[in-house]
C-alpha cells in the first residue's frame, strides 16, 4: 500500500508538471490535455478508492 500510494503520488506530481510546462510553454491545446489527462486519471483512482457515485 504505501508503494501504490508513493506512486500515485509520483504520477500526480508528473501530471502537475506537465500542465505546468505547457503553460510555460503557451501552449494552450498541451495544457488541456496534460490537464483533462490528470483529472480522467485522478477520477478513476478516487473512484476506485471510494466507489463510483454518480451522485
Amino acid at each position: 500500500m504505501l508503494i501504490e500510494g508513493a506512486l500515485a503520488r509520483q504520477a500526480a506530481l508528473s501530471a502537475h508538471k506537465d500542465i505546468f510546462d505547457a503553460i510555460l510553454m503557451r501552449d494552450p491545446d498541451a495544457a488541456e490535455k496534460a490537464l483533462v489527462e490528470h483529472l480522467e486519471n485522478a477520477w478513476t483512482q478516487v473512484s476506485s478508492t471510494f466507489g463510483n457515485s454518480e451522485a
